[in-house]
């Protein structure tokens, strides 16, 4: 369901699976924890659910909880039927007509590359990660840092991958879902970070425009000598709803 203004919104969030790391010695113990996180407004409809797995410490630094639950009944992927139930069908494709940009948005096939050229500056990333409630030492204290840096937020990674993909595709009108998003290294403050997106699948939207399956890679610059190193950061796979 869409957000508005003056809406009022309830998250809730539920244990849905544990699983203790492996025991190594010398190291505290660790785990993983499967959450169910669902947002409703304020006449009990949903507008966001999804799941994701925090890795934290154990109460105890020696436990041997014994636990592994099974977290394989969380769906990989949302199937099709599953995102058109999910679109608003009150949303007019055909009012974003796109025909008047000055730079028209791509027409894009299945199998289509697309390097975006604009790159972003990772800045003001403590800021970000303490309105936004991030609690995680090592993005504001270096020296809980395995790197001795700040690491950045992956939400902040994200956010200019997106920001990058609306500039390229200016007839997006929303993000439908997320099929999965993998941080693949580690991203600090100065990086450069630059997106190349994969066009994997496209259909006709329920009530208009068309639907697109993509996958986005993103990579950070970083400065090493007289010059940049650049690694691989983020591989996102998402749907988005296009006019």
């Amino acid at each position: 369901q869409p957000v508005f203004v003056g809406d009022t919104l309830t998250t809730t969030t539920r244990v849905v699976g544990r699983k203790q790391n492996r025991i190594k010695p010398g190291r505290a113990a660790t785990g993983m924890v499967a959450l169910e996180m669902e947002t409703t407004n304020q006449d009990g409809l949903c507008v966001m659910k999804y799941w994701r797995c925090p890795m934290i410490p154990c109460r105890d630094t020696e436990a041997d909880t014994g636990l592994n639950e099974d977290f394989d009944w969380i769906p990989e992927s949302l199937d099709d039927q599953t995102i058109d139930d999910a679109i608003n069908q009150q949303w007019q494709p055909a009012a974003m007509d796109p025909g008047g940009y000055a730079v028209p948005a791509p027409e894009l096939n299945v199998g289509d590359k697309v390097l975006i050229e604009g790159q972003d500056t990772v800045t003001s990333a403590p800021e970000l990660v303490r309105m936004t409630g991030n609690i995680a030492f090592t993005h504001t204290d270096a020296s809980k840092s395995y790197l001795g840096e700040r690491l950045v937020y992956g939400g902040h990674t994200i956010s200019l991958a997106f920001s990058q993909l609306t500039r390229a595709m200016p007839n997006l009108m929303t993000l439908l879902a997320w099929q999965g998003c993998d941080h693949l290294g580690p991203v600090l403050e100065e990086d450069i970070i630059r997106s190349e997106v994969e066009v994997a699948a496209i259909r006709p939207g329920p009530v208009g425009g068309s639907i697109m399956d993509l996958r986005m890679l993103s990579y950070s610059k970083r400065r090493q000598g007289d010059g940049y190193q650049e690694l691989a950061v983020l591989d996102w796979r998402l749907v988005v709803w296009n006019a």
